[in-house]
């Protein structure tokens, strides 16, 4: 078999076995989108398959039909730009910073995908969520206090109530008591 014809035997081999080409993360996951893998190897191997795949797909699909293909195969949070970039034919260099995509970001956050404060917070990046954890002890020194392990514990065990309060202060809608975080002075 020659070179050419294998990008087609993999992809027919693909869609009879998932009924379309999946994304690359479901195919490799636990592997970032930003990956040496997606430069050499398989992974680079199979990006170019997939994007065949697409190519051919993405004129006969409308907007609603290829965010249904996704649907199939949510993408977990670091996928997300890639998402929004596949779907909406976007060019990652037509945008200078992550705040360039607040639109698109919004929307797949409406479509049920998430929405850009998953990448505010870093949570979706390798150790984000320790990131923040650091954070949060450097603050609430729960070492040293009963009210600052009672918050620390209560933003650990529900992160919805501090994901709204990280968002509301990066809005600008939740101010700090006298301009100090109130459990500083916890002794």
């Amino acid at each position: 078999m020659d070179d050419s014809t294998r990008p087609k035997d993999k992809i027919a081999e693909l869609v009879a076995q998932y009924g379309a080409v999946p994304p690359p993360w479901f195919m490799f996951q636990d592997t970032s989108p930003y990956s040496i893998c997606w430069r050499m190897g398989a992974g680079e191997d199979y990006i170019m398959i997939f994007f065949t795949w697409w190519k051919e797909q993405k004129e006969s699909l409308d907007e609603s039909q290829r965010i249904e293909y996704f649907r199939k195969w949510p993408p977990p949070p670091p996928w997300l730009t890639w998402m929004i970039e596949v779907i909406w034919d976007l060019n990652p260099e037509d945008f200078d910073d992550d705040e360039d995509y607040g639109p698109y970001f919004e929307r797949t956050k409406a479509l049920g995908f998430g929405g850009f404060l998953l990448g505010s917070l870093g949570l979706e990046n390798e150790g984000g969520w320790s990131i923040v954890k650091e954070e949060l002890s450097a603050v609430l020194r729960p070492a040293r206090s009963s009210l600052g392990q009672s918050l620390y514990d209560f933003f650990l065990a529900d992160t919805m109530p501090f994901k709204c309060f990280l968002r509301m202060r990066m809005e600008g809608k939740c101010h700090d008591v006298r301009g100090t975080y109130p459990v500083k002075n916890l002794r």
